[in-house]
């Protein structure tokens, strides 16, 4: 069962609907011809640029990007951004005959930090038919090492018990993960690679799940919310010895409750066998 097309019947409908809607529109509408742009710079984002990014601690830093525009002249492009952290230039000269510049962004985030960085062309400097604003996510990750593996049992998505990789963070000790948790569970393709992170406590206890308070994408459709302090019924982390079982609130729009999952797993390689 592929977890993205849980709705593939619901949508199957709505699309059946939209066919036939434009099945009973049988008149031909005159269009007048796009204008042609004859003003500005007319510069626009390169639609294919990478937009995620995950350093790694030894990592540098530096991304890049590629601006085009439609005219030949010497022009400056001016360049905005939404986030102080991110050293962005805020011009982009063009020499004669130069259609396209590469654009170098660099950011100093701490390891574990994620941060989203918006990018605007300004007002006056753009092509009418291009992009005009890029979006970047970017994050700085742990190091992460193998820590065994943990027996996974789902309840929600009916993919029952997996074998899934467990790992640690390399700089952060109390960090771990459970990798690609959904797509080891359904298969290679069949969900996001998203992994789902938990601490111990200094006695390789259950600690917390994170995030803690708000919502999370599971790569599936599907956000999962971990508030153990203000929903406690529903929400907790707990562990007898390698067993381990949690606690979660699902949602669709991260506002509404879907259900409620108790998922648990076993850990092979549990740290506290080693400590006993």
């Amino acid at each position: 069962m592929m977890i993205k097309n849980l709705f593939k019947y619901s949508q199957a409908i709505v699309c059946m609907a939209l066919a036939l809607s434009f099945n009973a529109c049988t008149d031909e509408v005159d269009r007048d011809p796009s204008p042609v742009q004859t003003e500005g710079v007319q510069a626009y984002f390169y639609q294919d640029t990478q937009t995620e990014y995950s350093f790694l601690p030894e990592d540098e830093q530096t991304f890049t990007f590629m601006v085009g525009r439609q005219t030949t002249d010497a022009a400056t492009v001016h360049l905005t951004s939404d986030n102080a952290s991110f050293t962005v230039p805020q011009t982009i000269d063009f020499a004669t005959g130069e259609t396209s510049k590469t654009v170098t962004v660099t950011c100093d985030l701490e390891i574990g930090e994620s941060a989203s960085l918006t990018l605007t062309l300004g007002e006056g400097d753009t092509y009418v038919y291009g992009a005009t604003e890029m979006i970047f996510n970017i994050s700085r990750d742990y190091t992460w090492v193998s820590a065994g593996t943990v027996a996974y049992t789902e309840s929600v998505f009916g993919l029952g018990t997996g074998s899934v990789a467990i790992e640690q963070a390399k700089e952060n000790p109390s960090l771990y993960r459970l990798k690609n948790l959904y797509e080891s569970l359904a298969g290679a393709g069949q969900a996001d690679q998203i992994s789902l992170q938990f601490t111990l406590d200094e006695n390789y206890q259950a600690l917390s799940i994170i995030p803690s308070g708000s919502f999370f994408d599971l790569g599936v459709g599907y956000w999962f919310l971990y508030d153990a302090e203000n929903y406690p019924q529903y929400c907790y982390f707990t562990n007898e010895g390698k067993n381990f079982e949690l606690g979660l609130i699902i949602s669709q729009d991260q506002s509404s409750i879907v259900t409620v999952t108790t998922d648990s797993f076993v850990w092979e390689g549990w740290p506290g066998d080693d400590a006993e």
